[in-house]
């Protein structure tokens, strides 16, 4: 037989469940105390309050992204390859961890975003690597903030179509795709 997850376990996937859907805003207290079957106090036991437990959620969600995002690039010798490389981590963490990444997508388009101020995100990952491709002349530095938006937002896009299921090609197909049209960015 499975222990029980503790409260305090049981508070942070609530949290997460909620925070994915309605995001930080449209969260309450209540809703995740009912969600995890406790009470408001225990929320108040391990966290100063919603939005203290929500920064720790966020933290560890981006903490997470970026991870995926820096290890699937080193996979690559070359920065063009490893941005694009990044890009695909960033869809491979949208894959493994739809709440996750869903709550950052919240974060990211919200007041919040200011908790990124002093840590790294994605378009940072991404920019990094098409920095140094400039710098061996891979890609033109023309726009190379333009290009990055173009490509974090196609990932991000990709990965909300294969959440809602709107795809039909599966996978390795897709990120073929995806592969090339983000080339065709890098190549303007």
């Amino acid at each position: 037989m499975t222990a029980r997850p503790s409260a305090r376990q049981r508070i942070r996937q609530a949290a997460l469940e909620l925070l994915a859907r309605k995001g930080v805003a449209g969260t309450t207290t209540q809703d995740i105390a009912r969600r995890a079957q406790c009470s408001q106090a225990a929320i108040y036991k391990y966290w100063d309050g919603k939005e203290a437990l929500a920064r720790t959620i966020f933290e560890d969600a981006n903490r997470g992204l970026i991870e995926a995002m820096e290890s699937r690039a080193r996979g690559h010798p070359a920065p063009s390859e490893r941005a694009l490389g990044a890009l695909l981590g960033l869809v491979e963490f949208a894959r493994a961890e739809p709440n996750p990444f869903a709550y950052l997508f919240h974060v990211f388009h919200s007041e919040h975003v200011l908790w990124t101020a002093s840590r790294p995100v994605p378009r940072d990952v991404v920019l990094r690597e098409l920095e140094a491709a400039v710098r061996l002349g891979e890609v033109s530095g023309e726009g190379l903030e333009v290009k990055t938006a173009l490509l974090l937002g196609m990932a991000i896009r990709l990965a909300f179509f294969e959440r809602q299921k709107l795809l039909r090609e599966p996978p390795e197909d897709t990120e073929r795709v995806f592969l090339s049209a983000a080339a065709a960015v890098l190549e303007s």
